[in-house]
């Protein structure tokens, strides 16, 4: 037995590739018993699992690791616990999903997208609601599905005086809350896009964009006549037309340096706004852009290109403008019926008076088809 169990300890310090169970069965023969086998066996698996595994080139690996998923699930998405409706009342359920009440609102959850949207206010409650809170996210079915979209005219004519927007919302649809009563507004800078008319009309007197927020599409808040202030983020690289028409009292704007162009009837009729210092970055005016305004003095900055059509056009308080040279072209009837417009500093030369007096048409600036004999344009270096 000694003899064997020599053997065994020298056999056990050979290579495992160079030794099997059958091989070692061979030479000792029968005379090794089935405790012997065991306890060769255990310590060639230990030895395997202390060696690095070859895996051949044509086999797969029973557990390969996952690859990042670029898609979001509802239960990837981080929505707070206290933004989470848990218990919705259901209206009605199809394979792709259900359409739910919370609060007297009408959402529906989209299983195949794995999103929820606010639709609109249910028939009960329209004409009744004062306060909303959109929910974050909805519990349906164990999974949370996050709202991302109010939709199109789901306020609209509605009552409501305050919102709560959830941290999760993607987007604001057209016309949502336009006509509404609502007052104040905090848009979250997960919201990325702001609709048509979204605000259009409402009564809106606060509004707080932040930060992350991307585009701001036409007549977003036109119509605001309680609105007075307003910032848009630095985030935001597209506005679009009469961004801010008829916002009567409308009196501060600060625009991003990310923008390049004021856009066509932008503050068209906001008769409150008395000053604007138009931001460096802008390189074109669009037509109408401060039509009626309440604007008393302009001076358009230096990388200004082009002004459109019409844009100061009937701005009865105007008195002062400043053109640099920069400017290569003028639209029509620029400043146009301008009672007030007195002085004109400029360096850029027209080309003919026809052009000029089209600019100024209804003021009294060219008393002289002689530029030089009009004393009311100031021409600078």
């Amino acid at each position: 037995m000694k003899k064997l169990l020599t053997v065994l300890v020298a056999l056990l310090f050979v290579s495992a590739s160079e030794i099997t169970a059958q091989n070692f069965l061979k030479k000792i023969g029968k005379a090794v018993t089935n405790e012997v086998i065991n306890e060769l066996k255990n310590r060639n698996n230990k030895e395997q699992k202390s060696q690095p595994q070859n895996t051949p080139a044509n086999s797969q690996p029973q557990s390969a690791p996952a690859k990042a998923s670029t898609q979001t699930s509802p239960q990837a998405t981080k929505v707070s616990i206290s933004e989470v409706c848990t218990n919705p009342q259901i209206v009605s359920e199809n394979g792709r999903g259900a359409e739910v009440i919370i609060d007297g609102i009408e959402y529906i959850i989209h299983t195949d997208k794995k999103e929820a949207c606010l639709m609109c206010v249910s028939k009960p409650m329209r004409g009744k609601t004062s306060n909303v809170t959109v929910w974050g996210g909805i519990q349906y079915k164990g999974v949370v599905y996050p709202v991302t979209t109010i939709m199109a005219h789901a306020f609209e004519g509605e009552s409501l005086t305050t919102v709560t927007l959830s941290h999760n919302l993607q987007e604001i649809r057209e016309e949502a809350f336009c006509y509404s009563k609502l007052k104040r507004v905090v848009v979250h800078s997960a919201t990325k896009r702001i609709g048509a008319s979204a605000f259009a009309g409402s009564d809106l007197e606060s509004v707080v964009l932040e930060n992350g927020i991307e585009r701001i599409e036409s007549g977003a808040f036109a119509g605001c006549k309680m609105l007075t202030s307003i910032q848009i983020p630095q985030s935001v690289t597209h506005l679009e037309q009469r961004l801010f028409e008829d916002c009567t009292k409308l009196t501060q704007v600060i625009l991003p340096r990310t923008v390049e162009r004021i856009e066509p009837y932008m503050f068209c009729g906001c008769t409150s706004l008395t000053s604007y210092s138009i931001p460096s970055s802008i390189v074109s005016i669009g037509n109408n852009a401060f039509e009626r305004s309440g604007i008393k003095s302009i001076n358009i900055p230096l990388n200004v290109k082009s002004i459109g059509d019409s844009v100061f056009i009937e701005c009865s308080q105007l008195e002062r403008v400043t053109i640099p040279s920069t400017v290569e072209s003028f639209g029509q009837t620029v400043f146009a019926f301008c009672n007030k417009l007195s002085t004109v500093y400029i360096n850029v030369k027209f080309k003919n008076y026809q052009d000029v007096a089209n600019i100024f048409e209804g003021t009294n600036l060219i008393t002289s088809t002689d530029f030089d004999q009009c004393p009311a344009i100031k021409w600078t270096e």
